[in-house]
């Protein structure tokens, strides 16, 4: 809810739908469903970025080089 102010769907709904499209139990139209997906997908970029700058400037370490790899499956993980 911190990323996402304004929705009708809670967060909880919203990453449901993101991370299992095909099994979600979300009563969300169609082009709702596809909407989300849009919006993840153009925002993902811009959100790897700010985490990235948080751990520089909290210097929380080492930023690995392509962080996106190492995680366990979805860019939403």
């Amino acid at each position: 809810d911190l990323l996402i102010p304004y929705k009708r769907y809670e967060a909880e709904c919203i990453e449901d739908v993101l991370t299992n499209p095909s099994t979600h139990i979300v009563p969300a139209d169609d082009s709702t469903l596809s909407r989300w997906h849009g919006w993840f997908h153009q925002f993902v970029d811009y959100w790897i970025g700010c985490l990235n700058s948080i751990m520089v400037r909290t210097n929380q370490g080492n930023i690995p080089r392509n962080i996106t790899s190492k995680c366990s499956g979805t860019a939403l993980q």
